[in-house]
């Protein structure tokens, strides 16, 4: 009775440890799979966030040509990666899921105007950094410490930016041959910088 006993017990101790197990390896690979999925989604505002900032050196109607090319592409790849986190994350994600979905998709929303895209792309920012201490999280690790970031110099970067460009190409259009050593009128030939041609060299005959 008392091996009977003994041996029941450590059964139920030995199937204890292989359930406590196979929770904890289910556990890790629910999370490397959320991770995964958070990771693409990260990826897939970061696509969209970029060409919201091509908003701040272009009109509303250029930027919208954008957003017609290239937006509908990078909004639906966002949609897809939100929806396969959110089949996998725990109840308590769906808020800042939803946040970064919405203000990520305002980015390149119009009305495209400078101030109301500085406040759409900090406000992404911020649901983003959320989102990525949750996913921290799932690591153990705390959330990095960031401060609060400042768009408002970008407008007045790539306007300099832009208007740089344009005279770098109004120069280069203006002297096309700039740069460049003379030709030969008679055989096409670059000319010695430092030798005359033969014609000049040789005295006249009168």
């Amino acid at each position: 009775m008392f091996l009977l006993t003994g041996g029941f017990l450590t059964f139920l101790f030995t199937r204890s440890n292989e359930d406590r197990k196979a929770a904890r390896e289910q556990a890790a690979t629910w999370r490397e799979d959320l991770l995964d999925r958070g990771a693409h989604l990260l990826d897939a505002a970061d696509t969209v966030r970029s060409l919201g900032l091509l908003s701040l050196n272009r009109t509303s109607s250029q930027f919208a040509q954008v957003v017609v090319t290239r937006g509908k592409a990078a909004a639906e790849e966002l949609v897809l990666k939100s929806r396969r986190v959110a089949l996998v994350m725990p109840s308590d994600w769906e808020e800042d899921l939803q946040a970064v979905v919405a203000w990520t998709t305002m980015v390149i929303t119009p009305p495209f105007q400078n101030e109301g895209q500085l406040f759409a792309l900090q406000k992404q920012l911020e649901a983003i950094r959320t989102l990525e201490s949750r996913l921290r999280q799932l690591r153990r690790l705390a959330p990095l410490k960031r401060g609060d970031s400042d768009h408002s110099w970008l407008p007045d970067m790539a306007e300099k930016a832009m208007a740089s460009l344009k005279e770098e190409v109004a120069r280069e259009s203006a002297v096309p041959g700039e740069g460049r050593p003379p030709k030969s009128a008679s055989s096409g030939l670059e000319a010695d910088p430092i030798t005359p041609p033969e014609d000049v060299r040789k005295p006249a005959i009168g």
